[in-house]
Protein backbone atom coordinates (compact mmCIF):
# COMPACT_ATOMS: atom_id res chain seq x y z
CA UNK A 1 0.00 0.00 0.00
CA UNK A 2 1.35 3.41 -0.98
CA UNK A 3 1.37 6.14 1.62
CA UNK A 4 -0.19 9.47 0.53
CA UNK A 5 2.25 12.28 1.31
CA UNK A 6 3.42 15.75 0.31
CA UNK A 7 5.84 15.98 -2.62
CA UNK A 8 8.78 16.50 -0.25
CA UNK A 9 7.84 13.41 1.74
CA UNK A 10 7.49 11.35 -1.46
CA UNK A 11 11.06 12.32 -2.41
CA UNK A 12 12.21 11.40 1.09
CA UNK A 13 10.45 8.02 0.84
CA UNK A 14 12.14 7.46 -2.55
CA UNK A 15 15.53 8.08 -0.94
CA UNK A 16 14.76 5.41 1.63
CA UNK A 17 13.48 2.87 -0.90
CA UNK A 18 9.88 3.10 0.27
CA UNK A 19 6.65 3.25 -1.67
CA UNK A 20 4.68 6.53 -1.56
CA UNK A 21 2.45 8.86 -3.56
CA UNK A 22 1.33 12.46 -3.33
CA UNK A 23 -2.36 13.24 -2.86
CA UNK A 24 -3.11 13.36 -6.62
CA UNK A 25 -0.90 10.44 -7.61
CA UNK A 26 1.18 12.67 -9.88
CA UNK A 27 4.42 11.95 -8.00
CA UNK A 28 4.98 8.34 -7.02
CA UNK A 29 7.83 6.15 -5.87
CA UNK A 30 7.96 2.41 -5.52
CA UNK A 31 9.97 -0.01 -3.42
CA UNK A 32 11.97 -1.01 -6.53
CA UNK A 33 13.56 2.46 -6.40
CA UNK A 34 11.66 4.07 -9.25
CA UNK A 35 10.38 7.64 -9.11
CA UNK A 36 7.63 8.80 -11.49
CA UNK A 37 6.09 12.15 -12.35
CA UNK A 38 2.85 11.81 -14.32
CA UNK A 39 3.92 8.32 -15.36
CA UNK A 40 7.34 9.52 -16.63
CA UNK A 41 10.23 7.64 -15.02
CA UNK A 42 12.30 10.54 -13.67
CA UNK A 43 14.46 8.85 -11.04
CA UNK A 44 16.01 5.65 -9.82
CA UNK A 45 17.43 4.56 -6.49
CA UNK A 46 20.09 1.90 -6.93
CA UNK A 47 20.39 -1.12 -4.62
CA UNK A 48 23.35 0.60 -2.95
CA UNK A 49 21.14 3.62 -2.15
CA UNK A 50 22.40 6.09 -4.77
CA UNK A 51 19.53 8.28 -6.03
CA UNK A 52 19.74 9.53 -9.62
CA UNK A 53 17.25 11.87 -11.28
CA UNK A 54 16.89 12.82 -14.94
CA UNK A 55 16.96 16.59 -15.36
CA UNK A 56 13.51 17.10 -16.88
CA UNK A 57 13.61 20.87 -16.35
CA UNK A 58 13.92 23.74 -18.85
CA UNK A 59 17.49 24.61 -17.81
CA UNK A 60 18.40 20.92 -17.89
CA UNK A 61 17.20 20.57 -21.47
CA UNK A 62 14.48 18.02 -20.86
CA UNK A 63 11.41 20.08 -20.00
CA UNK A 64 8.17 18.05 -20.09
CA UNK A 65 5.76 20.10 -17.95
CA UNK A 66 5.80 22.68 -15.19
CA UNK A 67 4.74 20.13 -12.61
CA UNK A 68 7.30 17.52 -13.67
CA UNK A 69 9.93 20.26 -13.60
CA UNK A 70 8.87 21.03 -10.00
CA UNK A 71 9.06 17.35 -9.05
CA UNK A 72 12.56 17.06 -10.53
CA UNK A 73 13.62 20.33 -8.91
CA UNK A 74 12.54 19.03 -5.53
CA UNK A 75 14.57 15.85 -6.02
CA UNK A 76 17.60 17.82 -7.27
CA UNK A 77 17.71 19.90 -4.08
CA UNK A 78 18.15 16.86 -1.86
CA UNK A 79 21.75 16.39 -0.74
CA UNK A 80 23.38 13.37 -2.33
CA UNK A 81 21.03 13.08 -5.32
CA UNK A 82 22.90 12.78 -8.61
CA UNK A 83 21.44 14.72 -11.54
CA UNK A 84 21.76 13.27 -15.03
CA UNK A 85 21.25 15.13 -18.32
CA UNK A 86 17.93 13.93 -19.81
CA UNK A 87 19.54 12.59 -23.02
CA UNK A 88 22.01 10.56 -20.99
CA UNK A 89 19.21 9.46 -18.64
CA UNK A 90 17.04 8.17 -21.51
CA UNK A 91 19.92 6.12 -22.94
CA UNK A 92 21.15 4.83 -19.59
CA UNK A 93 20.17 1.44 -18.21
CA UNK A 94 18.81 3.27 -15.14
CA UNK A 95 15.88 4.72 -17.04
CA UNK A 96 15.07 1.26 -18.33
CA UNK A 97 14.98 -0.04 -14.79
CA UNK A 98 17.97 -2.29 -15.47
CA UNK A 99 20.44 -1.43 -12.76
CA UNK A 100 24.04 -2.12 -13.83
CA UNK A 101 25.53 -2.01 -10.33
Amino acid sequence: MKRILTNSKVIEAWQHGQRASNHRGTLQCYSDGTLYSYGLHIGQRTPSGVCIVGDYTAPGGGFKSITTSCHVGRAKRVPGVTVMHPLVWVDSPLSNEEIPF
